[in-house]
């Protein structure tokens, strides 16, 4: 509208009043209206869209009982014999990994022992990262030898009594060798 007036007047500076009618068409201003309203109406959907508005009636809240479980894999330097292929902490690892995918909601940590204990991976829900540490350990890593098994489990039940619940579990995985005489 105000655009019309402006136009309006310009028209009348330039051309005379007789001429005016030959020169110019009157068009109706609807076409117009329906093109600013469109636009108002795209910057409206653009703001709603960018506030990225949320509905509370497609979600709904599960409550998912998880255990808490603790790999007790054996790093002593026995691990490492060939008598299976292609060696015992080989086999300890695929067997951990074998665990990992099926323990799918539970929360999972790693212990290492040899002579002393360590915790490598506290317990998580994120199995990758429990996964990634299983594939760097080596019996190296520990720099104590022998394979003090109370050590680890003493620091797997500290460490389960840390969370509270009842719902744990300790997996050992070791070849049986005793090289400490602590027990």
């Amino acid at each position: 509208a105000l655009t019309a007036r402006l136009r309006k007047r310009q028209w009348s500076t330039f051309v005379s009043g007789r001429l005016r009618p030959r020169l110019l068409k009157h068009s109706s201003p609807v076409p117009r209206w329906i093109a600013f309203t469109c636009l108002l109406l795209s910057a409206a959907f653009l703001i709603i869209a960018l506030a990225r508005p949320q509905s509370r009636s497609g979600s709904q809240s599960e409550e998912v009982m998880a255990r808490n479980i603790l790999i007790l894999l054996d790093l002593s330097r026995s691990m490492k014999v060939g008598d299976i292929s292609p060696d015992r902490l080989t086999q300890a690892k695929a067997t951990a990994f074998e665990l990992l995918d099926s323990l799918q909601n539970d929360r999972v940590g790693l212990i290492g022992f040899a002579g002393t204990p360590f915790l490598f991976a506290p317990l998580t829900p994120d199995h990758a990262a429990v996964r990634d540490t299983i594939t760097e350990l080596d019996v190296d890593w520990i720099p104590t030898g022998g394979s003090n098994l109370k050590g680890g489990l003493d620091l797997a039940i500290e460490t389960l009594k840390k969370t509270g619940t009842r719902q744990n579990a300790v997996i050992l995985l070791s070849d049986g060798e005793e090289h400490n005489s602590r027990i």
